[in-house]
This record gives C-alpha cells, sequence and structure tokens, in this order.
C-alpha cells in the first residue's frame, strides 16, 4: 500500500502537514532504559557467538518514518547500528546531519522510500523496528512492520489505538505483547502536550505477553 497523504483522514484542520510530529528524546530514552537487556537477549538468540567486547553485538534496529531523525539520533548515541526510512525528501538534510554527528554505530538511511510498499517481501527476522508513524496510518504501518518477520516491533501510538472498531479485528488478532505507557504526555510541538495519552506498543511474536510498566521524563 502507498503512502497517500492526500486520503488520510487525519488531515484536518490543526494538523500538521502530513502529520509530521517529531519525536521528544525522552520517550525514545526511556524505551531503551526499560528495554537494552531485552533487545541483548534478542540479539544473543538471533546472532549466537556474535559479541563485541564478550556482549553480543547490538542487531540493527530499523526505523521505518524516520521524519527528522530524532529517534535515530538516540539510537546511535546509545550504540545501536539503524537503517532508517523517510518518505519525504525534505528530511534529507536533517538525517544527513544526523550521520555527520554520529561517529559510531554503521548508520544508513533512505529517503524517498515508501515502507508501507517498499516493506513488502522484506526478511527482517533479526532485526528490531522502532518508530513513531503518523497515526492516520498507525495500523497500515503496523500490520506492514509485522509482515517483516521482526522479532521486536516497537510503534510510538496513541492508547486509542485499542479503542476503535475499526482496529478491533487486528487488536484481537495480534494482541501487544507489552505496553510502555508515557507517564507524561510529550510534548511534539514544543507548545506543550496534547489531550491524548500515549504508548509505545511492543509486539514480539510468539513471546509471551508481558505486564505494562509505566515510564517516566
Amino acid at each position: 500500500m502507498a503512502f497517500k497523504l492526500e486520503t488520510c483522514p487525519a488531515f484536518t484542520e490543526g494538523r500538521r502537514e502530513e502529520d509530521f510530529y517529531p519525536t521528544p528524546r525522552w520517550p525514545v530514552i526511556a524505551y531503551l532504559d526499560a528495554m537494552d537487556s531485552r533487545l541483548e537477549c534478542l540479539a544473543a538468540s538471533c546472532r549466537p557467538g556474535f559479541t563485541v567486547r564478550g556482549r553480543p553485538a547490538p542487531l540493527t534496529i530499523v526505523e521505518p518514518c524516520a521524519g527528522d531523525g530524532a529517534i535515530v539520533e538516540v539510537l546511535l548515541e546509545r550504540g545501536y547500528p539503524v537503517s532508517a526510512f523517510e518518505l519525504r525528501k525534505v528530511c534529507g538534510p536533517p538525517l544527513m546531519e544526523v550521520a555527520y554527528r554520529s561517529a559510531g554505530p554503521e548508520y544508513d538511511f533512505h529517503v524517498g522510500i515508501d515502507w508501507l510498499r517498499h516493506s513488502q517481501g522484506l526478511d527482517l527476522s533479526s532485526s528490531p523496528i522502532l518508530g513513531n508513524p503518523p497515526f492516520c496510518l498507525a495500523l497500515e504501518f503496523v500490520q506492514s512492520c509485522l509482515a517483516t518477520g521482526s522479532p521486536h516491533v516497537a510503534l510510538l501510538l496513541r492508547l486509542g489505538f485499542l479503542a476503535s472498531l475499526k482496529r478491533a479485528a487486528f487488536n484481537n488478532d495480534c494482541p501487544v505483547t507489552q505496553l510502555l505507557v508515557l507517564g507524561k504526555r510529550p510534548d511534539f510541538t514544543g507548545g506543550g502536550g496534547d489531550n491524548s495519552d500515549y504508548a509505545w506498543f511492543v509486539w514480539e511474536p510468539g513471546a509471551q505477553p508481558r505486564a505494562p510498566l509505566v515510564l517516566q521524563p
């Protein structure tokens, strides 16, 4: 499915063009603080014996909707290799700036790529996925990410994702493995948080459900 902005029902008065809301740093840092050990276990399982300084080498994290690189930059700072995708070509320069600022892990980015189409047929069975998709296409992004076979899909979504007849069948068929609820509403605009609560929705196909966690800045 192509990313067709003009048909997105969430583009209503008061919404930003292309539903672009860069991710603040603290939710990404809080996610990694909670999930670092889990990601290390996945790395050991996906690539046994592949170590760096005696620890499992981190897996390359795929960012399907990288925007200006807000999530990517935190991942690189924490030592994770990243492969980023972004549809809008205007995001090329800021993603390049992230590359200039990073002197650590491997990082590649692909601009002008429609993730919802490009991901079809991808095998990401050894790559976690982390992103903040446009909410108007949240379900499509979740489904496309899970279809890659990724062992760990974590997407920042409104908690309202769980409360919709449109998504009821999906949520019943593909229940979330864990919710990492943001204890403080994130500020996506610089003008304060909105009226929605958010969480990292984590899917790990085949894993046992885990109790929700509340993350703090």
